[in-house]
């Protein structure tokens, strides 16, 4: 086997485990505040803490680093739409990471400790929510990555983007009615 192909491969199955445990989290997230599982809720904090380091992190940098490495052994152009897209979609997507996910992990851990009721949905909702904007950034960056969009095929670009609109407005739609009858009640 080649280093190419050894690369491709390392790449492809970095990008099922990241995608994989992101989206089962997101799944079972949703689940729980759909079905006011309230014990699930408060175990995925924990799940998050144990995935994250052990799974999440090493796949998503493991997907970075051969992506580049096959980026460079397969003299591609760094400056190509499709491999500039890929490389913000990471850095997009861990900056929701970081950014949404962890601080709503952490207020939740406040919350729960301090019995607030309330606080603990919120923070419920900002995870799911920087999970589900986590998902479709690395959804689309996989189209991109399947596509390879040019300057030449503009129209795929706004494929992508009414396609990150349409799986928006399907996770606010599955979601809305339960995040609506926590506020209501």
């Amino acid at each position: 086997m080649n280093p190419y192909v050894s690369l491709i491969i390392c790449h492809i199955v970095c990008v099922i485990v990241w995608l994989g445990t992101t989206t089962t989290l997101a799944l079972l997230a949703a689940y729980g505040t759909l079905h006011h599982d309230f014990e699930l809720t408060e175990r995925m904090p924990a799940l998050n803490r144990w995935f994250g380091p052990r799974t999440i992190g090493p796949a998503s940098l493991g997907t970075l680093a051969s992506g580049i490495l096959l980026a460079r052994y397969g003299h591609a152009d760094f400056a190509a739409p499709w491999l500039a897209l890929a490389l913000i979609a990471f850095a997009a997507a861990a900056l929701t990471s970081l950014g949404v996910r962890l601080p709503a992990m952490l207020r939740r851990r406040h919350a729960a400790a301090a019995g607030s009721g309330p606080e603990v949905e919120r923070s419920d909702r900002w995870m799911l929510w920087g999970s589900i904007m986590e998902l479709t950034i690395l959804y689309l960056a996989v189209v991109d990555m399947v596509v390879k969009p040019s300057a030449v095929a503009p129209a795929l670009l706004v494929a992508g983007a009414v396609l990150a609109a349409v799986g928006l407005l399907g996770w606010v739609a599955l979601l809305w009615p339960a995040a609506h009858a926590r506020r209501s009640a």
